[in-house]
């Protein structure tokens, strides 16, 4: 950590004044160049005006010049040569080189008065620029007069009117003759490192040019009153940059300040480092388990200072949260134990199940889902499959099965829910050993059926006792009948009817206690086809209408001879409760068991009668309840339920009183029955 922190502020220090160098060194460059125009800039312009002030006053002293001509020499169009001589004499005195008068004579010639050495004029309608034979630089000026028709014209020499002042940068002013090639007047070396392209551009369009490049920095500037004429100012590269140097003390500067940022980040680092390297020992002796010693002196830098104070609070949290979770554990672990209590995950894509027995840490086993489904008997198998797969997908879990323990089996009862981690679905939960429990509600069921059995037991001795008093005093009565008698075979009938009723009842008893050898397999609705079609006399003797809503088939196998006596009496009941022209409605479809998650198929019969209250439908599934009087035995719903609990299955019923409220039978049969 220390190395670290070193390289990164080293790198910092010298990174840091390097770049500040460079743009400062470009900054420089810019501000130097900027400057340099500036001043090329003021120079152009200072030569400028002093030019175009020199040509104004020529121009204006030529204008002088023309209306004293007019006005003392010239009579009637006529101009005296002798006087316009001594007034064209004055240009003369005030540097012209020669000068020219043109009017027009008595008889229409054109005549021309001259002074001085007059240059062949090449000039034409303003100021210009020329040359005479010997080369040497001249301009122009032309005035005219219209009312006269007088035209005065002057040549003064550039050299005497163009006077430049050399300063921080060299000036010249370039002429172009109208007939011949470019000169500078002004530094000799003025041609040299001005291109001619940048004249031709000065000159055509009348804008001022600043231009740098390796000849040198350059500034040009037009003369608006002079056609032909260019001031120029330059200065060389060398004279204006020298990048050399401005760079070599710009790295020496970028060194004293690398080695101060060096020096400084040193002492940083150090005290930072420092104080870092002991807040890591803390840190390693609290995760080695030793019992940390919060610190008496926080150092280092202001943040390092807040990172140990920090620190410090989050292992004092720390230790406390681990031992209230310590604590924790070893109450669940406890508790566990007590219930014993597996915690177990099972990841589904992989197919794995990790298995752990918080009452000892250590014990953990991991197998596949096929070995654990080899463990689980081969009875619960189904249904246990099918409890995962409805786990995963409704997020909750709940099933019990039998496992497999040394030479036995023992029972589990699992229950969970399924999470998501990092994308992958996950079933976690605990299942615990409920053998015991199990074997306690064998045992109360043991008790409870006993217990029905000696209700059931005095139900029935009640139950034939009555009819058992009428036939044994119908028949004696009969004794005392003499042959003839009319009584006598009225009371014969009363004890053949309760005899009757007495076999019925047994016949009842006989069927629920058959046990049929194996279950078998057969179709729901082709049963209750056969059921429908066999209780057509009935149906049809009431006037009611049966409907029978069904799909193609739903295949079984378990008990059909009991469920389809069981399913008689539920039909035969629906068909006696219901008002005549009423109808019933019987649905059958394959479904599967929410608690279980068992697949199986789903009965559903509604009549139109007129219901009975809820608090009496329990009483309807014990034997000998019943309400059709002297026509039931009450043992058909009881007959019923033992069926459908035969298979595995359940019988839930919904009625309410009042006129054609109906009551409604729903059933749910497993596909096999239970074990």
């Amino acid at each position: 950590m220390r190395t670290e922190w070193i390289v990164v502020l080293t790198l910092y220090a010298v990174v840091l004044p390097v770049v500040t160098g460079l743009a400062a060194l470009r900054v420089t460059k810019q501000t130097i160049v900027s400057d340099v125009f500036s001043n090329l800039t003021a120079s152009t312009q200072s030569a400028r005006n002093s030019a175009e002030i020199s040509i104004h006053h020529n121009s204006e002293r030529l204008q002088t010049v023309l209306r004293m001509v007019d006005a003392a020499c010239g009579t009637s169009g006529v101009v005296n040569p002798d006087c316009a001589q001594s007034d064209l004499d004055t240009l003369l005195k005030e540097g012209a080189l020669g000068t020219a008068l043109t009017y027009s004579g008595r008889r229409g010639q054109v005549q021309t008065v001259t002074r001085g050495r007059v240059p062949q004029i090449r000039c034409v309608g303003g100021p210009c620029v020329t040359s005479d034979e010997r080369g040497r630089l001249l301009y122009q000026l032309i005035e005219n007069d219209k009312e006269s028709g007088m035209t005065l014209s002057a040549v003064w020499p550039a050299a005497s009117s163009f006077v430049i002042t050399q300063g921080a940068a060299d000036t010249a002013v370039f002429f172009h003759p109208s007939a011949g090639l470019w000169q500078a007047i002004g530094r000799e070396d003025a041609a040299r490192r001005v291109p001619l392209a940048d004249l031709e551009h000065c000159i055509t369009s009348g804008q001022v040019s600043p231009t740098a490049d390796a000849l040198s920095y350059r500034v040009l500037t037009p003369i608006a009153s002079l056609p032909g004429a260019c001031i120029v100012s330059y200065q060389r590269p060398d004279g204006v940059l020298n990048e050399a140097r401005l760079r070599q003390g710009l790295l020496r500067l970028v060194g004293v300040f690398a080695a101060v940022s060096l020096l400084m980040a040193f002492v940083v680092s150090f005290a930072t480092t420092r104080a870092i390297h002991a807040l890591r020992v803390r840190m390693k002796t609290l995760k080695d388990g030793g019992e940390l010693v919060p610190a008496l002196n926080h150092s280092g830098p202001a943040e390092v200072r807040d990172l140990s104070l920090t620190f410090d609070r989050m292992a004092a949290s720390l230790r406390h949260s681990q031992r209230a979770l310590q604590a924790s554990e070893r109450r669940l672990s406890m508790a566990y134990k007590a219930a014993n209590m597996m915690v177990w995950e099972h990841r589904v894509a992989a197919g794995v199940l990790l298995i752990q027995n918080p009452a000892v840490p250590e014990e953990r086993m991991r197998l596949s889902l096929r070995r654990f489904l080899r463990e689980i008997h081969p009875e619960d198998r189904r249904s246990a499959i099918a409890a995962i797969r409805l786990g995963v997908k409704t997020g909750s879990f709940s099933a019990e099965y039998r496992m497999k323990r040394n030479d036995g089996y023992f029972w589990c009862s699992s229950w969970g829910q399924a999470v998501d981690e990092e994308g992958a679905r996950v079933l976690i939960g605990v299942s615990a050993d409920v053998t015991a429990i199990k074997e306690a509600e064998r045992y109360r069921a043991e008790r409870e059926r006993l217990l029905a059995t000696t209700d059931m037991s005095g139900s029935l001795a009640h139950e034939i006792n009555n009819p058992l008093a009428a036939v044994t005093g119908s028949l004696y009565m009969a004794e005392r009948c003499t042959p003839g008698d009319p009584e006598l075979a009225s009371y014969l009938q009363i004890a053949s009817l309760e005899a009757g009723r007495i076999a019925e009842i047994v016949r009842r008893l006989l069927q629920l206690h058959r046990t049929t050898t194996a279950p078998t397999s057969f179709d729901m609705v082709k049963l209750w086809e056969e059921l429908i079609k066999s209780s057509s006399a009935q149906i049809d003797g009431c006037g009611l209408n049966v409907e029978l809503f069904a799909q193609e088939s739903a295949p079984v196998v378990g008990y059909e001879e009991d469920l389809h006596h069981g399913f008689k009496n539920l039909l035969t009941n629906a068909i006696e409760s219901s008002s005549k022209g009423g109808s019933i409605k019987v649905k059958v479809r394959s479904a599967y068991s929410l608690r279980s998650g068992e697949r199986g198929v789903r009965v559903l019969l509604c009549d139109n009668g007129n219901g009975v209250e809820a608090g009496k439908i329990e009483e309807f599934f014990e034997p000998f309840k019943t309400t059709k009087r002297e026509k039931g035995t009450g043992l058909g719903l009881w007959v019923t339920r033992a069926a459908v609990l035969k298979q595995g299955g359940n019988i839930r019923m919904r009625s309410m009183p009042g006129n054609q409220t109906g009551t409604c039978v729903r059933i749910f049969l497993p596909n096999r029955p239970a074990a």
